[in-house]
């Protein structure tokens, strides 16, 4: 899940759920309901410490379109590999575009 940070801290802290709306936890900055845009294609959620974050669109294999990802982080990039038996990518892997 990606964390929604605020942009009045330069996006260097996240937002908290206190009561009705969610405020940072670095400078108090408050988003209400009413700021998130909840018809887009992204899942909102909230974590078990309160914190709000999103779920993009899944990522599938550019080659067999397979949803069976294996994701990893090398030097601050994100990369992924397909897991399905049959792909002909057979493990290669390929990097993802902005993705948390």
């Amino acid at each position: 899940m990606r964390l929604i940070l605020c942009a009045e801290c330069d996006g260097q802290a996240p937002y908290q759920k206190t009561g009705p709306l969610f405020v940072c936890t670095g400078c108090g900055h408050s988003l209400s309901r009413s700021d998130i845009d909840l018809d887009g294609m992204e899942v909102w959620a909230v974590t078990e410490d309160g914190l709000l974050g999103f779920e993009g669109p899944s990522v599938t294999c550019p080659e067999c379109g397979s949803d069976q990802i294996e994701k990893t982080k090398f030097k601050s990039r994100q990369w992924a590999y397909c897991t399905e038996p049959a792909c002909e990518l057979g493990g290669l892997e390929f990097e993802l575009v902005d993705y948390s």
